[in-house]
C-alpha cells in the first residue's frame, strides 16, 4: 500500500480544496462538484473541529465570501434546503451522521435521498457552478449508511476504535502502520488535547497518510440549533398545516 503522504499536512487541502480556475472553468451541463470526506472518531476526538478547520482553509483559498458553510445534528436535509446559497463553495457538515441517517427513525431514508440531490438543491438556490464538500462525522465506521461509506472520496480517521471488529474494518483501509499510528495519536490524546490535529486520511486511490492540520477559526459557519423543530415544521406543512397558526391558537 502506498502512503499518500507521511508527516505532511496539506494532503486534504490540496486534494480536496481544488484549484479556484478549476471550478469555474468548467463547461457542461453539470458544473457542480461534489466532494464527501467520512469523519471517524470518538467522543472529542476532533471531528467537528476537523471541518471548522477546512472552513478556514477554504476561506483563505477562495475568500470567505464566496464560501457558504453549515453544520446540522438531526436534520441536515432541511438545513441544506434552507440555507444553500448560489456562493462559489458549499460546505456541509452533518455533524451526527449515525443518527441523523439512521433507518431505524422514519426520517432517516428522507435525509439519505436528499443528499443525492444536492446538486439540485444547489442549483435552485442560485448555484450555476462550483464545489460542494459534505462531511459525515460518526463515531462508528459502521454507523452511516453503505451509500456513503463507499462513495466517499475520504476517509480521515481521527482515533483507534476501541472495538476489534471496527478495528479490523478500519486496517483494511489504513494498513497495520496506519492502526499504529491511531493507537500512538489516540494515547497521547489522553494528556494533549493539541494531538486532535492528527488524523490518518485515506484516500480514494487508495493512498494512506498521516496528517497535522493546525487548527483554524472560521466564523462563518451557520449552526442549525434547533434542528427538532424544524423538522416538525416540514411534517405539517407537508400535511397543509401551519404550525404557527397551531402555536397562536394554543396561547
Amino acid at each position: 500500500m502506498k502512503l499518500l503522504t507521511r508527516n505532511k499536512t496539506d494532503v486534504l487541502i490540496n486534494r480536496l480544496l481544488i484549484p479556484k480556475s478549476t471550478i469555474i472553468n468548467q463547461t457542461g451541463n453539470n458544473c457542480v462538484l461534489i466532494r464527501t470526506v467520512v469523519v471517524c472518531g470518538s467522543q472529542a476526538s476532533g471531528k467537528t473541529e476537523l471541518f471548522k478547520t477546512m472552513v478556514g482553509c477554504a476561506n483563505e483559498r477562495y475568500g470567505s465570501e464566496n464560501v457558504n458553510a453549515m453544520i446540522s445534528k438531526e436534520n441536515p436535509a432541511g438545513m441544506m434546503q434552507s440555507h444553500m446559497s448560489g456562493q462559489l463553495i458549499q460546505m456541509i457538515c452533518v455533524d451526527d451522521a449515525t443518527n441523523a441517517f439512521s433507518k431505524k427513525n422514519k426520517d432517516g431514508l428522507r435525509q439519505i435521498n436528499t443528499f443525492f440531490k444536492v446538486r439540485h438543491i444547489a442549483q435552485k438556490a442560485g448555484m450555476t457552478r462550483g464545489l460542494i464538500i459534505v462531511f459525515f462525522l460518526t463515531h462508528r465506521f459502521h454507523g452511516i449508511p453503505l451509500e456513503f461509506r463507499t462513495e466517499s472520496f475520504y476517509i480521515v480517521f481521527k482515533s483507534l476504535p476501541t472495538n476489534p471488529y471496527d478495528r479490523n474494518v478500519v486496517e483494511k483501509y489504513v494498513g497495520g502502520n496506519g492502526i499504529d499510528d491511531l493507537r500512538g495519536i489516540s494515547l497521547r490524546k489522553e494528556v494533549d488535547l493539541s494531538m486532535n490535529r492528527f488524523s490518518i486520511c485515506y484516500s480514494y486511490d487508495g493512498g494512506v497518510g498521516l496528517m497535522a492540520l493546525e487548527l483554524k477559526k472560521a466564523d462563518n459557519i451557520s449552526y442549525q440549533l434547533e434542528d427538532s423543530e424544524q423538522m416538525l415544521r416540514e411534517i405539517y406543512a407537508d400535511a397543509g398545516i401551519d404550525i404557527d397558526v397551531l402555536l397562536k391558537d394554543s396561547e
